[in-house]
């Protein structure tokens, strides 16, 4: 289910969010959308490193 449009929250501290993804639209052009799969994990972990070592 996709739910289109934009959608605001109440939030009181400050936050920041990160839309990370990927769209595949010619599943036979694997060379294209290859190399971004096999990286978004190592790119995944980093951020998840950096964001813990934000001071608060």
């Amino acid at each position: 289910m996709i739910n289109e449009g934009r959608y605001t929250a109440v939030q009181q501290d400050n936050i920041t969010v990160f839309l990370i993804g990927m769209r595949i639209n010619k599943w036979y052009k694997v060379n294209k959308w290859l190399p971004v799969f096999l990286t978004m994990p190592p790119m995944m972990k980093e951020l998840s490193q950096i964001s813990l070592n934000v001071p608060s």
